[in-house]
């Protein structure tokens, strides 16, 4: 059964949907079905893709139609990767369910059966506060945390987002994981390490992973990397990233 799997930060700007639809395309392309689920109403993560969302059933209306048909998965340019669309609807989602009980679980409810589907299911998280947010949360099995080193403080960012996480985890989910810190925008490992040794990551048992993940060219922010060069030194980190990712997870 899958794991479904968060890219998870508060601050936008950060980079996480590219993120999100990049670790998706690499697992894809190391032969692991995979669905991504775009939680955003702003809708990049389709955008990104380059896939035609016109007539196709959404996030929103997988939740509260309850409609589990196959519109709802459209396939991409990646034979292994399926991917649910979100629209502006999604921003009502709120008022829609207000007279439900355990609203906050009822993502998770309307993914539940796409995990015997699927070896990973990846979440793109809206960069806010908010009852779409603790939605994605409560669904999710695994937290990752990207930390963009060339953004304005990240070390705040970072340890705040934590903090965020264990304020979900007692009012929703006892069971949310952190699986570890990404690094973007990250030319080298020095600096990873002097950014860990600085806030005393290892202490805090986070899995740091090894392979970060260069700053891209401005062609690359409109697409995934492997569709515009397979070879690019951004599509390997994404692959190997991805590999990291698959053994941290098969452990």
């Amino acid at each position: 059964m899958s794991q479904i799997l968060s890219m998870v930060n508060y601050k936008g700007g950060t980079g996480k949907t590219i993120l999100s639809v990049n670790i998706a395309v690499s697992l894809a392309l190391l032969e692991k079905k995979t669905l991504l689920i775009d939680c955003d109403p702003a809708g990049d993560a389709g955008r990104l893709l380059r896939v035609d969302i016109e007539k196709q059933l959404t996030l929103f209306d997988l939740i509260i139609k309850k409609d589990y048909s196959e519109n709802c998965n459209i396939k991409t340019k990646f034979d292994k990767l399926d991917f649910i669309a979100s629209d502006f609807n999604l921003l009502t989602i709120k008022k829609q369910l207000s007279f439900k009980p355990f609203k906050e679980r009822m993502l998770r409810a309307a993914i539940i059966d796409f995990k015997k589907d699927y070896d990973y299911i990846i979440l793109d998280i809206p960069p806010s506060f908010g009852f779409i947010v603790d939605s994605a949360y409560v669904a999710s099995d695994w937290l990752f945390l990207p930390v963009d080193l060339k953004s304005q403080y990240p070390d705040e960012i970072l340890f705040n987002q934590v903090k965020l996480i264990s304020d979900i985890k007692k009012k929703f989910n006892l069971y949310l994981k952190i699986g570890g810190v990404f690094f973007t925008r990250c030319d080298n490992n020095n600096q990873v390490k002097t950014f860990s040794d600085r806030n005393e990551l290892n202490a805090m048992l986070f899995n740091l992973f090894s392979i970060t993940i260069p700053e891209s060219d401005d062609d690359f922010l409109n697409r995934p990397a492997a569709l515009n060069d397979l070879k690019s030194k951004e599509s390997i980190a994404y692959l190997k990233l991805a590999s990291e990712l698959i053994l941290l997870l098969s452990k």
